[in-house]
């Protein structure tokens, strides 16, 4: 009986713990799929004999070199017209600094040299939740063949399920980590007819192209002087190349320099500057700038993935030297393998895709000006990539425009107003996906923790549209209070870029003539009175305010 009665406990026991694992191994197949996310491109580290790691450009040897022998040579070539001894030294300078970076010529990677990212099977968690979702990271090492990077995804995958139990996975890229899971798309889950998916997402993707890079490796920059001064003059533009190189820009400064350029445009100085930057352009793109391409940056996969729309003109340009097709030829297959296979037939296999089941979704933000680099920085994007290409097709006016009331009128009539943004700078409705695509205005290329709790709330159901969740399609990111809400017509009015008309009229022009001078005077005079300050070594200084025409007791 005893014996009896221990085999029933135990039955039950085990009965107590297998039902839950059971219920829990069901949930990680169903509402707790896995999130499989691609990052962009990674910080390369070289390791030297002695075990030191370094980055790219981490030795400041590289920049004194080129602020004490190169800079003053930009003049003299200016005026001269000749680039030759200013080439030489720049290559002389940058050229060894990718040894050891950059992959080489067969595609293949130096030795001592990694990203800081490693995984293996038997330490793999999850990097964090997007609601209930555990998200898998993946981290390339973007001097690889796309391609190459997708069959690494897929054995990550594998271990991601083999961990988990799940079926399926949610997979997401973002920037550059959209070439690679496109092709992850391409290679794993079509053959299987997208049977290992639950959904695809897009957040501010490369993978249509990126217009400044496109035109930087086609050797194709064009600077229009409308958008040279709208970039110039918006102080985010400044703001948010503070942030890429890691820094800020100082308030007065900024407003120092827009003062500048609004002078600038008024005397037409703007439109000098703009072409002349496009002559030094002109006559450094074939013997300088092919070769510092060349040597980094042209031969990283993933970036060239963001070079669509002039991908032969790059190949052309790049590889332009006697030999270098024949030199080059392994990493050159790989683009034309991701090109031709996965990026120009894209938006057929997410057709695809979504006739399968699969839920196929993107992410645009906006709010700052492109790199004026080409006629395509004047339409919005996030300073990097247009919300055209992010979006798989929106309509988008130009930055400082909306879109034309007669068109707006049109599609309203056709049934599609919804798809307008409030501020009226975006047509949803020509997205390849229009119910599944979102907006975020006043988000710089980022990936901010709210982004993630937004799409944890996207995630709880795949069947989510923009017209099933609380934001609507057209949301808006506060910095200040680190929040997403629903955009409404009022707030999309507070626009990221001025539209105010700087004016115009001789005694406008007078006065501003004039301020500007006595802002010029007061900043200066600030400069001297820190230094006189400093020299003497008083307690308390008498600073000046460069804004202002008063004197302050400092603090």
């Amino acid at each position: 009986m005893q014996g009896k009665a221990k085999k029933l406990l135990a039955l039950m026991l085990a009965l107590t713990l297998v039902f839950p694992v059971g219920l829990l191994a069901a949930s990680a197949a169903g509402s707790n799929v896995p999130v499989i996310y691609c990052h962009g491109d990674q910080t390369i580290y070289k390791t030297d004999e002695d075990g030191v790691r370094h980055q790219l450009f981490d030795d400041d040897e590289y920049l004194t070199k080129f602020t004490d022998g190169i800079v003053p040579l930009i003049a003299k070539s200016i005026v001269s017209g000749d680039w030759t001894e200013y080439t030489e030294k720049a290559l002389d300078v940058f050229l060894p600094a990718f040894e050891g970076y950059a992959p080489n010529p067969d595609g293949t990677l130096p030795e001592n040299s990694d990203i800081e990212w490693h995984w293996s099977e038997a330490t793999l968690r999850p990097a964090y939740y997007m609601g209930s979702h555990p998200v898998y990271e993946f981290h390339p090492d973007s001097r690889l063949s796309v391609m190459v990077l997708a069959d690494q995804v897929e054995e990550y995958v594998q271990a991601v399920k083999r961990r988990t139990g799940a079926q399926k996975i949610i997979l997401m890229g973002r920037c550059e980590g959209t070439a690679i899971s496109s092709a992850y798309l391409y290679k794993y889950a079509r053959p299987v007819n997208y049977a290992n998916l639950e959904s695809v997402w897009y957040i501010n993707g490369t993978v249509n192209g990126c217009a400044y890079a496109d035109a930087v490796l086609s050797g194709t920059v064009s600077i229009p002087a409308n958008g040279g001064y709208y970039f110039l003059r918006n102080i985010d533009s400044y703001t948010a190349l503070g942030e890429q190189l890691g820094g800020e820009m100082d308030a007065e400064i900024l407003s120092l320099l827009k003062d500048t350029i609004e002078m600038l445009h008024e005397t037409y100085g703007i439109y000098l500057t703009v072409d002349l930057v496009q002559r030094v352009y002109d006559a450094l793109k074939d013997i300088f700038l092919a070769k510092l391409l060349k040597a980094y940056w042209a031969i990283m996969p993933c970036f060239v993935s963001t070079a669509n729309e002039h991908y032969e003109e790059y190949k052309d340009y790049i590889f332009a030297e006697e030999g270098d097709k024949e030199k080059y030829a392994n990493i050159i297959a790989a683009t034309d393998d991701f090109h031709y296979n996965v990026q120009v037939p894209l938006a057929d296999y997410l057709l695809e895709a979504a006739a399968a089941g699969v839920s196929v979704n993107a992410i645009a933000e906006y709010g700052t000006q492109q790199y004026p680099l080409n006629d395509e920085c004047e339409y919005i994007g996030d300073f990097m990539i247009s919300v055209e290409s992010q979006s798989f097709g929106a309509t988008t006016s130009k930055v400082n425009e909306t879109l034309d009331q007669k068109y707006i009128n049109r599609r309203t009539a056709e049934g599609k107003g919804k798809y307008i943004s409030p501020d009226k700078q975006i047509d949803a409705s020509t997205c390849l996906f229009p119910d599944n695509t979102w907006f975020v205005k006043n988000l710089i290329h980022g990936f901010p923790a709210q982004l993630d709790r937004f799409l944890g709330v996207l995630l709880a159901d795949p069947a989510n549209t923009v017209d099933t969740t609380k934001y609507g399609q057209f949301l808006q990111y506060d910095e200040n209070q680190y929040e997403f809400y629903a955009a409404t017509e009022t707030s999309e009015n507070d626009m990221v870029w001025e539209n105010e008309d700087p004016g115009s009229g001789t005694r406008n022009f007078a006065t501003r003539v004039g301020n500007f001078l006595i802002k010029i005077i007061n900043f200066v005079r600030s400069i001297i009175d820190g230094i006189v300050a400093h020299a003497n070594g008083l307690a308390d200084p008498i600073t000046v305010n460069p804004l202002l025409e008063t004197t302050t007791e400092a603090p």
